[in-house]
């Protein structure tokens, strides 16, 4: 149960006083009473900021509506308006004789008193002064590990709990908040709207500890409370108190009374935890220079270890010396082979490369040498030079003159290719007819089919019957047949905001919304019934969250359907129904509507944060 969903109890109570009170027109409003809007309230003459009061008397509106969730305050209700101070205040709830509004949070600092009106159709009723206070509490409900518990009297109420326990109570008229929120609109869900006030709660006569309290709903304050270790698991009562008061001027000292015995020694505690380092100190003067001491005995005498270049292969012991890269190192351990001298764990540095010197400048070149004296012997032949380049192609040399035909072969050459096949020649002339053959000649090939010829008459009928012929070739598939479904549509509504208003008996639920539609044959007419185009069987599924015991039934034509009457017992769930109707007429109309004794209140918020659906699913099968 959320915090503005709490505030359907209040509308309950609202027509419970309007039972029978009838509506006035064109009278003066009359207000008899104000006091704040909790269960079991009692009249203070005060008011506080933020606060729901209601207003009682007569001829205070028009009908009876509510509006506990606007998208704007709702300044004017069922024809009537408040004032509070000179300001506009806000009605959450209307009936000729009851106001449920909120004391505007814009009244001056300082304001002790203001007037409160109410004006219906231009005539306004007499000011009530009302006090203006830090807060005027009101317990509406405590909720405790999930469950809620109301008040049994007047900011009271008894509750299961066990010490430690935190307990949620809702409440109206703690006042002032931090940051601002507009009055008549319900906060965000962030940031956190602090109260400026802390009320006070007693469990079992002792004083109970307050974590927060914060501005949750519109007029609807949520302070988280922590039960006392010393009251009792189970049955606890719980009083919301006043809110303390600003602390008063320190009173001046008084004597110093006489000093006390000395207590016993305490228990040692245990050793705390290292504290951090504090910050290096300032470095002090230099200290005079001490005496020389004695002189050390002469270590032993060391060894010259050879430097070897450095081989990854080499198994090195602890002492070995390799020139590395420029650099000598000297190996730190025993069997030490294939690791870099580079490697610090392994090897320590001796003496590293220098950086390269700048080069020199160029001498001067020296002076030619005086010429030697021929050879008498001959040099080396030296090496074949690689071959030169081809040269180009000469020019081609005239054609040489035909030489003697040589004399006749004695052996036949080889049979040269076979030519080209010649043109076919013209066709001879025809020949004489031969003598008749005495010999059959070749069955000659079937000629073309002769056109078919007329048909014939029909033959007598047998008495004698036929043989069966063969079975014939199964024939093509036919097309797929259409679906069970010939449309559909879908309408919804979601509260909030919809159905904001309660339903009256005989009156229709409201499905505003539009959900996937189908063929289009299926539609619309208010937000409240639908046309059903065809004539045919339709599917009906409705779901709504109803917050009292209730019955629906659908209506066809303005005609109830009994058989389609669904309803429960208690509040705890939905009423849902799914029947077939049948249609006799094009364009049938349909509706569900409230079949239930009272009035009904279509949930909002149900069973969480979020808006809850209400649902009408329209199917034609046939």
């Amino acid at each position: 149960m959320t915090g503005n969903a709490t505030l359907t109890r209040i509308l309950a109570g609202a027509i419970a006083l309007f039972a029978g009170a009838g509506f006035a027109a064109a009278q003066q409003p009359q207000i008899t009473g104000i006091q704040n809007a909790a269960p079991y309230a009692s009249a203070t003459g005060n008011v506080a900021r933020g606060e729901i009061i209601s207003i009682y008397g007569s001829n205070l509106a028009n009908s009876v509506t509510s509006e506990y969730f606007p998208v704007t305050p709702t300044l004017t209700l069922a024809g009537a308006s408040v004032g509070i101070g000179g300001l506009a205040a806000p009605i959450t709830y209307a009936s000729p004789t009851q106001l449920n509004v909120q004391v505007p949070f814009e009244i001056p600092a300082g304001v002790p008193s203001v007037n409160v009106t109410v004006t219906l159709n231009n005539l306004t009723s007499a000011p009530v002064l009302m006090g203006v206070v830090t807060a005027d509490l009101g317990m509406d409900y405590i909720q405790v590990n999930g469950v809620n518990f109301s008040p049994s009297k007047d900011n009271t109420a008894t509750v299961q709990a066990t010490p430690g326990t935190q307990m949620v109570v809702f409440a109206f008229g703690v006042g002032s908040i931090s940051p601002a929120v507009a009055s008549g609109l319900v906060p965000p869900s962030s940031p956190v709207f602090n109260a400026l006030a802390t009320p006070s709660f007693t469990v079992n006569g002792a004083s109970a500890q307050v974590l927060s309290a914060a501005y949750v709903g519109l007029g609807l304050y949520a302070v988280t409370v922590v039960v006392p270790g010393s009251a009792n698991s189970g049955s606890v009562t719980v009083v919301l108190g006043g809110v303390a008061g600003e602390t008063g001027a320190t009173g001046p000292t008084g004597p110093i009374g006489p000093t006390g015995l000395n207590g016993a020694t305490g228990p040692t505690g245990s050793i705390g935890l290292v504290g951090p380092m504090g910050p290096q100190g300032a470095v002090g003067a230099p200290g005079a220079n001490g005496f020389n001491g004695a002189g050390g005995a002469t270590g032993a005498t060391g060894f010259l270890a050879q430097v070897t270049n450095y081989s990854s292969g080499t198994n090195y012991s602890q002492g070995s010396v390799v020139f590395y890269q420029g650099s000598t190192y000297q190996s730190l351990v025993n069997g030490n082979i294939g690791i870099p001298p580079t490697t610090s764990a392994f090897w320590t540095l001796i003496a590293q490369q220098g950086a390269a010197g700048v080069t020199g400048a160029t001498g001067p070149l020296g002076a030619t040498g005086p010429t030697g004296s021929a050879s008498t012997v001959a040099g080396p032949t030296g090496p074949t030079g690689s071959t030169g380049a081809l040269g180009s192609t000469g020019a081609t040399g005239s054609t040489g003159s035909t030489g003697a035909t040589g004399a006749a072969s004695t052996v036949a050459g080889p049979t040269g290719a076979t030519g080209s096949t010649g043109a076919l020649g013209p066709t001879g002339s025809t020949g004489a007819t031969g003598a008749a053959s005495t010999v059959a000649g070749p069955t000659g090939s079937t000629g073309p089919s002769g056109s078919t010829g007329s048909t014939g008459p029909t033959g007598a009928a047998s008495t004698v019957a036929g043989p069966t012929g063969p079975t014939g070739a199964t024939g093509i598939t036919g097309a797929t047949g259409a679906g069970g479904i010939l449309d559909f549509a879908d309408f919804y509504a979601l509260m909030p905001p919809d159905n904001a208003a309660t339903v009256t008996v005989g009156g229709n639920v409201q499905f505003p919304e539009n959900g996937p539609p189908g063929s289009g044959s299926i539609f619309r007419l208010t937000t409240s019934t639908f046309n059903l185009t065809a004539v045919g069987t339709y599917q009906i599924m409705f779901q709504v969250s109803v917050s009292e015991s209730a019955q629906l039934v659908l209506s066809l034509n303005g005609t109830n359907l009994a058989y389609t009457v669904v309803g429960r017992a208690t509040g705890t769930d939905q009423v849902v129904g799914m029947v077939l109707v049948t249609t006799s007429t094009v364009s049938s109309t349909l509706a569900v509507v409230n079949d239930s004794a009272t009035a009904i209140t279509i949930t909002p918020l149900a069973g969480g944060t979020n808006p809850v659906s209400a649902h009408l699913v329209i199917t034609r099968i046939q």
